[in-house]
């Protein structure tokens, strides 16, 4: 049976999975975080006044970098 992440604020656009957690883009600009382990809840969001259109993670796993289709990126 698959598991299901309920997040549920505009289009999903990109998904980033690395260890235990669960980065979900939507087109509005919301990133959400999940560990999916844990919770089918989204444990955190970050709002960016942006279209993202991609998503990635550092090797060591610190830094999230997001691609707006503006051409800009961004590292949180």
């Amino acid at each position: 049976m698959p598991t299901i992440l309920n997040c549920g604020y505009g289009k999903i656009v990109d998904i980033y999975f690395r260890q235990n957690i669960l980065f979900a883009l939507s087109d509005t600009g919301m990133v959400f975080y999940f560990y999916p382990d844990e919770s089918k809840q989204f444990t955190q969001v970050n709002l960016v006044d942006e279209n993202i259109s991609c998503v990635s993670m550092n090797q060591q796993g610190t830094e999230v970098y997001l691609g707006f289709k503006s051409g800009k990126l961004f590292c949180f």
